[in-house]
This record gives structure tokens, sequence and C-alpha cells, in this order.
């Protein structure tokens, strides 16, 4: 399908590394049988897995927010115990309320991202405002939390910036070899040098 942009980057990775450990477990941890699905889902757009499989995650169910019940969820726990969840969380969150829709049985959602990470969606969810610098939203989302600003992420604003390039993806496999080599080259003659005694 088409790349779709959400505010849950890790939710719109077309070809998840947690789906294909999940294909992996559910095949016995069979590597060979892995990369085979894996290919085929490479080359066609789709695979199949067999009974066993199925079995094996049976008790699995799928369920997605849409951008605007991520938005209302975090909204929601934000007022209604001043607790500030990221994107990601919301989504688990939605789809934990939509899958028990009235079970009073306590429930756990577990969270694994920062809503620093996306402070400028996050802000908007609970400040109504979007804010265009990320470290900006932040400064703002920390006013609202008990939780201060982590400091890696703190940190990241003075970091140099590492990639500048931008290259078009017909010439990326050109680019690589050439990153490559200059990497070789520049290791080749640090060692040379320190034979030579420089």
């Amino acid at each position: 399908r088409e790349f779709i942009l959400t505010s849950s980057p890790s939710m719109d990775i077309l070809i998840s590394s947690n789906l294909e450990r999940l294909i992996y477990h559910s095949l016995g941890n069979d590597a060979v049988a892995n990369a085979k699905l894996m290919n085929e889902l490479s080359e066609t757009g789709v695979y199949s897995v067999d009974e066993n499989s199925r079995k094996y995650m049976s008790d699995f169910i799928g369920i997605f927010a849409n951008e605007e019940q991520v938005f209302d969820t975090i909204r929601k726990y934000y007022e209604s115990c001043g607790y500030i969840i990221d994107t990601h969380t919301a989504v688990a969150a939605f789809a934990n309320l939509e899958n028990r829709k009235g079970d009073r049985t306590p429930s756990v959602v577990i969270s694994t991202a920062s809503p620093y990470k996306f402070s400028q969606n996050v802000l908007k969810a609970v400040g109504g405002k979007f804010v265009k610098d990320a470290f900006d939203a932040a400064k703002e989302l920390e006013s609202l939390s008990a939780a201060p600003i982590p400091k890696q992420i703190s940190e990241l604003k003075t970091k140099p910036k590492r990639f500048t390039d931008v290259i078009d993806k017909a010439d990326a496999a050109k680019e690589v070899l050439r990153f490559a080599a200059e990497k070789i080259r520049k290791r080749l003659y640090s060692v040379l040098f320190n034979r030579a005694g420089y």
C-alpha cells in the first residue's frame, strides 16, 4: 500500500521487524521458513502462514486508531488523570478500550515511548495548538507535565547534525557504494600510516 505518515510513525512501517519476529516465532523459530515468507512479501506483496502459525496467533486481534482517536485518547488521559501519553501509547490505550467494550476487569497498557519524542503532536492533543519547533513544543509540554524532558531528548538540541545530504532514490545504490569506498579508503590510510610509524 501507499506509505502514509501519521502521528504514530512506528505504526506506519509497512514491513515491521516486530511482525517478522512474530512470524518467526509462530513458525517454531524456523529462520529459513521465515525468510521465505518475508521474500514472498517483498516480491509479491503477500504471504500466507500455515495452520500451526495461525493457532500460535489465535489470541491476537487487530485494532487501529485514526488520527482523531489518537489525539482524543491523549487528551482524555491528560484531562482525567493528568498523565501525558505518547502517540503510540494512545493507539494501544484506544485499542485496549475498544477490545474491552465495557468489561470492567483491570487491564494494563504498557508504554514504551516518551511523549517528548512526539512533543508537537502530544502538545497539540493536550494544549490544542501546534508548535513548529519540536524543542519549543517539548518545553511547553514540560510545563503541563509532572515529568521533566528526558536528558537524551534535551541534549539533542546541541548535538551537531551528522547527516545533511539528500539524494535521489535512483542514486541510492551509487551513494552507498561511494560512502563505503570512502570509509574503506580512510581506514586503509589509517592502517598504513600507523604501520609506517606516522
